[in-house]
């Protein structure tokens, strides 16, 4: 688990753009199969990304939660609040089933013990947690003109995504590369440079006036996904 320490608001004004990455920059947040954890002393708040792919994944999965929080579960004295941003999926909680949508909600009380992540189709998974979290920063702290904003970002090609990319035996695509290509409207994976305009933005005047928002970088994948049969 990332734990991130509170920053001192004097020493903040100090800091190098590498410094401030390291503070408040949360990356590689959706990894397949995981849950990715990060703990901010802000707040005591946790900050959580799943993607599942093919497996169910337990929200749990490689987390000593006795060694992080003192608690048997997780839950068990926090509450969570998931917002899947990517394709359908289901959140089991103690046995019941919840059906997730793009741009479902779903609130889960404390106490619950068993929280399962699973995707309906492997080859377009489903991820939450990050955007209640950016419009819940941006709500609390924007009066004190601090702004939270994040990027989304599609399928990027990285050494991580790299198998998903290479050809088949007989010289044809791997079928997952095939889906995105086919439902990006660039025909393409993104960039790591493809991130790098939409961050500078982000970090400039020129968002001054933009908050709370997630600014998708996916070649206009979400847009187009769901219009095809």
């Amino acid at each position: 688990m990332d734990i991130r320490y509170s920053a001192n608001q004097r020493d903040f004004k100090h800091y190098t753009t590498e410094e401030l990455r390291n503070e408040f920059l949360i990356l590689n947040l959706y990894q397949p199969a995981k849950v990715v954890s990060v703990y901010s002393h802000v707040d005591r708040m946790v900050t959580l990304g799943c993607m599942p792919v093919d497996e169910t994944v337990p929200l749990e999965k490689d987390m000593d939660v006795w060694h992080c929080f003192g608690t048997e579960f997780f839950l068990e004295r926090r509450e969570i609040g998931i917002f899947n941003i990517g394709n359908a999926g289901k959140i089991t909680v103690d046995g019941t089933v919840y059906s997730m949508n793009n741009k479902d909600c779903l609130y889960i009380t404390r106490g619950a013990k068993e929280v399962l992540f699973s995707s309906d189709d492997a080859s377009a998974p489903a991820k939450g947690g990050l955007k209640m979290l950016t419009k819940n920063i941006a709500s609390e702290f924007g009066a004190q003109n601090i702004q939270c904003n994040g990027i989304g970002p599609g399928y990027i090609a990285t050494p991580q995504t790299a198998p998903l990319r290479e050809p088949q035996p007989d010289g044809s695509k791997h079928p997952f590369d095939q889906f995105i290509c086919s439902r990006t409207p660039t025909n393409r994976w993104g960039t790591t440079e493809d991130l790098v305009g939409p961050a500078i933005f982000l970090a400039s005047d020129a968002s001054n006036f933009v908050n709370g928002q997630i600014l998708y970088v996916d070649g206009g994948i979400l847009g187009y996904i769901g219009r095809q049969p």
